[in-house]
């Protein structure tokens, strides 16, 4: 008989014609079975998260496809190495008030396969740090993030468009790692630090009105920050001054339209310790 359940659930879910499996219990392991509707979620089989309540996570969430509207889903943990890992094409969409929590680190993705979160409203809190890896997307329209660092590497995406973060640091590494702000306001109370050997890695601010505060800053490699035409971006560097900012532009970590050519003073107005477009 489970068997043939279990045949009928993915012949349904091949078919489209099931619908999604919704959390039915309001605490207990989040990968229980039989706290779902209608089995575990998968890229397949949409799971719906929308009661109060908290879930733990001892394992990793992988090729999962979940929205969730309420509650929170939790790991606690001391160990340093202990993670909610979004992994092997996970999709996570956190709305209204849902909450990811966790004493440890968020992952989305590793080393070997893509996640990705996108945060339309809620919050996420990962004491130790939020990751994202390999090939990965985390996009944030609204919402509040509290982290301690900002890991980011290997051709892993973050898109800011609205909402706010506070990270004690950020570590950026590896080729083709990007931020792009087309508003939201990010703060790391600590060190920035970028440091690659490959290319393609930049934070841009785009068409809209991003800003990006950072305690201090460490930077080197073929790396960059580039303002585009029509950018409200504000990029703060506590205690720098004007001849700071000359030095990024002069050192090329600094571009305008993907270019790094004319006058810094024609392009940039400084304020203080905050850059923006003329």
């Amino acid at each position: 008989m489970k068997t043939t359940l279990i045949g009928l659930i993915t012949l349904a879910s091949t078919l489209g014609i099931l619908a999604d499996t919704e959390i039915q219990r309001t605490s207990g392991t989040l990968l229980n079975p039989a706290a779902w509707s209608a089995g575990l979620p998968s890229l397949q089989n949409p799971g719906k998260i929308d009661k109060s309540g908290k879930w733990d996570v001892h394992e990793y969430l992988s090729g999962w496809k979940v929205t969730q509207t309420a509650g929170t889903i939790q790991r606690i943990s001391s160990s340093p190495q202990a993670a909610i890992l979004l992994n092997e094409g996970t999709e996570w969409i956190l709305e209204k008030d849902g909450a990811i929590y966790t004493t440890a680190r968020l992952r989305v993705g590793e080393s070997k396969t893509a996640g990705h979160l996108t945060m339309n409203g809620g919050s996420v809190t990962a004491s130790l740090s939020l990751d994202v890896q390999r090939n990965s997307t985390f996009r944030q329209n609204g919402g509040e993030i509290d982290a301690g660092t900002l890991r980011q590497g290997f051709a892993g995406k973050i898109f800011v468009k609205d909402g706010t973060a506070k990270f004690t640091g950020a570590e950026l590494f590896g080729s083709n790692t990007q931020i792009e702000f087309s508003g939201g306001a990010w703060t790391f109370s600590g060190l920035f630090k970028i440091s690659t050997t490959g290319t393609g890695t930049f934070i841009r601010f785009a068409e809209g009105a991003g800003s990006l505060t950072v305690d201090g800053l460490e930077i080197s490699g073929s790396v960059f920050f580039d303002f585009v035409s029509g950018s409200g971006g504000s990029f703060t560097v506590k205690k720098y001054k004007q001849s700071d900012f000359e030095e990024l532009w002069n050192k090329k970590f600094l571009r305008f339209n993907g270019a790094n050519t004319g006058e810094f003073a024609d392009i940039f107005s400084v304020t203080g310790d905050t850059l923006t477009l003329k």
